[in-house]
């Protein structure tokens, strides 16, 4: 049995964008019982008030989670993300993609680390 130095029960879950209500389920199930479960993502604002008693947050896509708002952010201990959200979580834009005729150079596969 897993036991936490913080008691489930006063631990402030946010999630947001309609996560899947078996993740809430699945938390209650498991002694969490402070969960803020929303739909759609937050206005900023509101997100700055949630998040400012949250330990954890999940995310989908919608969420961007910029430095000012984590800056809110008194009691944060960890974020999750979907797939296609990790660069929601950053303080910087998404970065692009290089395009086709970009002069950097390709790696080669002598180059890239051999995992």
């Amino acid at each position: 049995m897993l036991t936490t130095s913080f008691p489930k029960q006063d631990i402030r879950i946010l999630l947001l964008e309609g996560v899947s209500p078996s993740t809430v389920d699945t938390l209650r199930a498991a002694g969490y019982s402070r969960i803020d479960f929303h739909e759609k993502s937050l206005p900023e604002d509101e997100l700055k008030a949630r998040i400012a008693e949250a330990h954890f947050i999940g995310i989908r896509s919608r969420t961007q989670l910029t430095a000012e708002v984590l800056s809110h952010a008194r009691r944060l201990i960890g974020i999750g993300c979907s797939a296609s959200a990790p660069t929601r979580s950053t303080s910087s834009p998404p970065r692009r993609s290089a395009s086709r005729s970009s002069t950097r150079p390709t790696p080669t596969p002598a180059a890239s680390p051999s995992w």
